[in-house]
């Protein structure tokens, strides 16, 4: 290989990995990384909880599943070196990542009591406040759609929760 083709291989090599960047790192994501944390199965969404309704089995499910959640992210940000509340303004990304639907008129896609994406963003903020993760739940602001955030048909049932600072220039103001 001359040096000629080695320097335009070494430059598409340059521009791929500058592009996978760019893909993985959305736009709306503009602070820096503070957490990329992997939940090894689903959790169960929000749910309006009435308060006739706070110690129905699905109250109690919802409130088990929060417990565990908080531990899991209280976990992943001591791993990242984040000790103690976040008190600064941040964007939250959930990737929510479920198995087909088996049988029924939805078979190969999502099953009809999945929850919406939003209800799972919800969940984790709400983790994240009651058990003093941060300060305020409206310090946390959705990332929006695309790579970091939405929900998606896989093999394996999981969540990523990846959680940026809040840029400068305050633009999370506009989402």
């Amino acid at each position: 290989m001359t040096p000629l083709e080695l320097a335009a291989q070494v430059e598409r090599d340059r521009s791929a990995q500058k592009r996978i960047a760019a893909q993985s790192a959305p736009e709306h994501a503009r602070g820096p990384l503070l957490a990329r944390i992997e939940i090894p199965r689903r959790i169960v969404p929000y749910v309006r909880i009435p308060h006739a309704a706070k110690h129905s089995k699905r109250a109690k499910r919802y409130h088990a599943s929060q417990n565990m959640l908080a531990m899991e992210l209280r976990a992943g940000l001591r791993a990242a070196g984040i000790f103690g509340t976040i008190a600064e303004r941040i964007r939250v990304g959930v990737e929510v990542y479920v198995t087909p639907c088996a049988s029924g008129p939805n078979k190969g896609g999502f099953r009809a009591n999945e929850g919406d994406w939003d209800n799972y963003f919800k969940a984790v903020v709400d983790a994240m406040k009651h058990h003093g993760l941060i300060e305020e739940d409206n310090m946390a602001r959705v990332a929006g759609p695309g790579p970091g955030s939405g929900a998606y048909l896989a093999e394996r049932e999981r969540v990523v929760v990846t959680i940026w600072a809040a840029d400068a220039a305050g633009t999370t103001e506009e989402l």
